[in-house]
């Protein structure tokens, strides 16, 4: 079954709008194409997806707001994902890989 523009898998959001005078889910906005996307994390306005599938993962910062692609660590991580998904804490980003190393990426937090 296709899944149109993003068949691997991707983070999607919604909004609740009335419609009516009853509340209703429209389509916010749809991430780009990732293989097995994990759960992502949410902090600062920035939405962290992590594409774990594949011979390597990658991680992703999108716009909360309009789904923009930030940040991505390209090539920089050598394996996939573990399936034990992300965490935020102390200003950064964390996941391991299935070789056994844990990533962390720094999260710029205004205040």
């Amino acid at each position: 079954m296709a899944n149109g523009p993003t068949p691997s898998g991707a983070i999607v959001t919604f909004k609740v709008e009335d419609q009516g005078g009853k509340p209703a889910l429209t389509l916010g906005w749809v991430s780009r194409d990732m293989s097995s996307p994990q759960p992502p994390v949410i902090t600062s306005g920035a939405v962290f997806a992590l594409s774990s599938g594949g011979s390597r993962a990658t991680m992703y910062a999108l716009d909360a707001a309009t789904g923009k692609e930030m940040y991505s660590t390209g090539n920089q991580v050598t394996a996939p994902a573990n399936l034990t998904g992300m965490t935020i804490a102390n200003g950064r980003v964390f996941f391991t890989t299935t070789d056994g190393t844990l990533y962390g990426f720094g999260v710029h937090l205004e205040r």
